[in-house]
Order: C-alpha cells, then sequence, then structure tokens
C-alpha cells in the first residue's frame, strides 16, 4: 500500500501506524480516497476506527483530496460530524497518510430490520441540521448515501468528507473526473471538477437518502421525484405528512439547483413532521371557561342583540320612508304630466322644527326631489323633502318636517309664490306616525289645485319678462 518510515507497509493484523494498531479481521471499508480499519490506541481506550490512504504519485489528486478531509475535519470543532482524533499527512507521497476517528456505528445497522418511521425521520433531520450549519460556513459535502452516515453515542453523525468542499480549498479535481456517489448524486454532479455549487446537491441526495430509507430499499429511482405514483410515498408509510413529504421530495430533487430549498429550509420541514402536536386540554375544563365566558358576556351580548335589533328596525323605517318620498313623487311628476326635468335635491330648512342645525342627531331619514320646467331658464320649478329625526336615541319620539313649494326662478334669483311647511311629533313605529305618513300624502295631493295655476302662470310668462319680486329684490326692498 505504502511506505512508513522509509518501509514497505501493508494494513495487516498488529501493523502498527504512531500509536495505533489495527485490529485483526478489523477491515472495515474502502472507498476512493482510502481504506478503513479498526485500531486500537497503546492505552487501549474505546475503538476507533484509522482510514489510510498510502498510494504514490499516479494517483496525487486523490491524496491531495485526502489531506483536505483532514485538514477539514481538523478545523471542524462543531456537532454533527464523526470527529478527528489522531492524523498524519507526511510530504513524501510514498508515505502512508492516515487520520483515526471514533469507530460510530453505520446508519444501516443502528437503524435495524425494522425501524420505526419516525426514527428514519430524526436521523434525516439531524443530518440536515448538521448540513444547514456546514453550508452557513460554506462548506459542502457532496458525497451524501447512506454508507456515510452514522450513530455515535446516541447521536447522528456523519463521516468521509473526502469530497468535502471549503472556503480555501484548492481545485484538486481533474476536469475529466466526475463528483459524487452515483446513485445519489444530482445531475449537476456529472459536470466535471470542483466548480459545482455543492448546496443544493447536498440537499438532493439527502432527500433521495430519505426516500430509500422511508421506501426500505437499497437505490433510489433516477432523476426528478414524481408523486403519485407507484414509486410515491404515499401509500406506503404510515407518517400523517406523506403527502408533504412528497411535495419536499419534488422541491428538492428539480433540475434546476436554484429551484431547490436550502439545507435549513429542508431540515426545518422535516423536524417540522417530527413536532409534537399541540397540547390540548381536556374537555371539561374547556366547557367550564365556556361557560365562565358566557356568563361574562351576557350582558354585552343582550346589549349587542338589542343595538342589532334596533339597526334592523331603522332599516325598515327607512324603506317606509322611501316608499313615502315614492309616492310623493308619483303626485308631483303627475301634476306635471312627466314634462318637467326631475333631480334629487337637498331637504329645505324648516324653522318651525329647526331640523336641520342639528348636524349628528341619533337618526335622522331625509329625502328631496325639484321638478323644472324644461325651458333654458328652467323658470319654474316645484320642490317637496321631509326630514323624520330620532331626537333622542332612547326613545322612538321622531320630529317630522314635510315642505312642498312652488319655484319662480329668474337670473338666479328665487320667489316662492306657494309654500307650504308642516310639521309633526309622533312616536316611529306608531299608528300615530302612521297618520303622519298619510297626512303628507294627502297634503301633498290636496295642494295640487292651488299649485298648478301658479305653475301654468309662470311658465307662460314671456322670456324677457321682469318679475316684480325681482326688480325690487335688486332695488334692494327685498
Amino acid at each position: 500500500m505504502g511506505k512508513v518510515d522509509g518501509k514497505n507497509w501493508r494494513p495487516q493484523e498488529g501493523a502498527r501506524l504512531g500509536e495505533w494498531t489495527l485490529v485483526g479481521r478489523g477491515y472495515l471499508g474502502k472507498g476512493g480516497n482510502g481504506e478503513v480499519w479498526e485500531a486500537r490506541r497503546e492505552s487501549g481506550d474505546g475503538r476507533y476506527a484509522i482510514k489510510m490512504f498510502g498510494l504514490g504519485k499516479s494517483l496525487k489528486d486523490r491524496r491531495r483530496r485526502f489531506a483536505d478531509e483532514i485538514r477539514f475535519l481538523h478545523g471542524y470543532t462543531g456537532e454533527g460530524v464523526v470527529p478527528l482524533v489522531d492524523s498524519h499527512v507526511p510530504e513524501d507521497t510514498q508515505e502512508i497518510c492516515w487520520y483515526v476517528m471514533p469507530l460510530a456505528v453505520p446508519l444501516d445497522e443502528a437503524l435495524g430490520d425494522t425501524p420505526a418511521e419516525e426514527t428514519m425521520l430524526e436521523a434525516v433531520a439531524a443530518y440536515a441540521e448538521t448540513l444547514a450549519v456546514l453550508a452557513e460556513q460554506g462548506v459542502h459535502h457532496r458525497d451524501i448515501k447512506p454508507s456515510n452516515l452514522f450513530q455515535r453515542d446516541g447521536r447522528w453523525e456523519i463521516g468521509d468528507f473526502g469530497l468535502v468542499t471549503f472556503p480555501g480549498k484548492g481545485d484538486v479535481t481533474s476536469p475529466a473526473v466526475k463528483l459524487g456517489p452515483v446513485n445519489f448524486h444530482a445531475p449537476e454532479m456529472l459536470e466535471p471538477g470542483d466548480d459545482v455549487d455543492g448546496g443544493p446537491a447536498d440537499v438532493w441526495s439527502l432527500a433521495k437518502t430519505m426516500w430509500v430509507l422511508l421506501r426500505r430499499t437499497r437505490w433510489p429511482l433516477p432523476g426528478e421525484y414524481r408523486s403519485g405514483g407507484e414509486y410515491s410515498l404515499q401509500g406506503h408509510i404510515a407518517l400523517p405528512w406523506a403527502g408533504e413529504l412528497d411535495r419536499l421530495m419534488q422541491r428538492c430533487t428539480v433540475l434546476h439547483p436554484a429551484g431547490r430549498p436550502t439545507m435549513a429550509e429542508f431540515a426545518k420541514e422535516v423536524r417540522a413532521c417530527l413536532a409534537e402536536p399541540p397540547e390540548s386540554r381536556e374537555t371539561a375544563s374547556i366547557a367550564e371557561m365556556q361557560d365562565r365566558l358566557a356568563v361574562l358576556t351576557a350582558a354585552s351580548h343582550e346589549a349587542a342583540q338589542q343595538a342589532q335589533e334596533r339597526r334592523n328596525f331603522l332599516d325598515r323605517l327607512a324603506l317606509e320612508l322611501d316608499v313615502l318620498f315614492t309616492d310623493l313623487y308619483g303626485v308631483v311628476d303627475g301634476m306635471l304630466q312627466n314634462k318637467f326635468r326631475y333631480y334629487e335635491s337637498q331637504p329645505e330648512p324648516s324653522e318651525a322644527t329647526r331640523l336641520l342645525p342639528m348636524l349628528m342627531p341619533p337618526w335622522a331619514h331625509q329625502r328631496g326631489a325639484q321638478f323644472t320646467s324644461p325651458d333654458q331658464d328652467g323658470k319654474a320649478a316645484v320642490k317637496f323633502s321631509f326630514v323624520v329625526r330620532l331626537v333622542n336615541k332612547l326613545d322612538d319620539e321622531a320630529e317630522i318636517a314635510f315642505d312642498l313649494r312652488v319655484v319662480h326662478r329668474h337670473h338666479s334669483l328665487e320667489d316662492y309664490p306657494f309654500k307650504l311647511q308642516r310639521t309633526w311629533n309622533a312616536p316611529v313605529g306608531s299608528v300615530q306616525f302612521a297618520r303622519v305618513l298619510d297626512e303628507i300624502r294627502a297634503v301633498a295631493s290636496n295642494a295640487v289645485p292651488d299649485m298648478l295655476p301658479v305653475i301654468l302662470r309662470i311658465v307662460a310668462l314671456a322670456d324677457d319678462h321682469v318679475p316684480d319680486w325681482y326688480a325690487k329684490a335688486r332695488a334692494g326692498d327685498i
């Protein structure tokens, strides 16, 4: 395999590297960047694994990558990574370089034959959280697969950082070499060299690892993940979040790396699947509190109901008054044979009741209309309006005012040759109030014989006629 202190050396039982001795039948595995054996220290404490690389110049890139792995482990002091215990990186490329780590249990062995789905998700969440911390530091593993994942002393840890990339690391991969685990790697890792962003690639590989674990199979499906088919998680796992995990798998395996979630987002979503549901109180205690709430809010609830009933009553009253307006409109428009132009207008002030000066009464409803002759100057007009106002919000006593007048208009001044104003007081919703509304209708109808001659006289005036009242007003007599 290589040399130690200038002498040929091969891994075998009892062979020594520094203070470490290889244990008989202790061969653990082999990878592109080295061979792993179990080893013990002279002091005999604990169980350890030693990873060795000793081939010569023909594989110098792999040796440099092995040295970079040691450099990363030597500088990393966080959790979630199988730690470095000892190492040796000689300058001579013929000499064996090695490092020692605590002996950890491979993921498959740690999970056992029939692991609970929650246990598998717990492992994936822990690995994702470690990779998220590394990603914040610009470190990416780039070789995530089940065989590089471990458990040690009850903690889930990541090992084999032979393809790690980190700030300050040089480009050691030949342009012809492809990186990553063949069955778990992201498609961009097929591109040769070290320029590929390892963050999204780690997300892809860990998502494929999660699928392999949950589906209890050895290899993942190639390419983008598609839910809903035979290989979906839904229908094959008992977790309540199978549908959400299917969607997470889809997001993590989109072909465009920028479309995948970050490792931190992946970890957060998997961890959410493991969160305990919110604690719920006993039904009895909830019922007691609901009863107490009903007692405390009874008065205000009753008041709110009464207020709503009041609003409904006033809405019905407004509709009743709109019917009155329609009836009055019919009286005046019928009198004018539908020949005058109609406009909605504001009610006229009523000095008798002083209704309008109260700007914000507890409740008020007012309507007004104006019918203007069709001539260019609109010299004749009929106006009607009414106002119904509640004086006090605590009772239903209403003030009602009705105004009906004929207008003679000349050069922007007005005269009222006919004017009728009436006022009433009556409780809304009472027979008295209904009689007032009927009386308003009667007053309007009875005024037609008096208004019509006045209107005819005004309309018959010549356009150049100057009324006496206008001349007096201009002279200052009015």
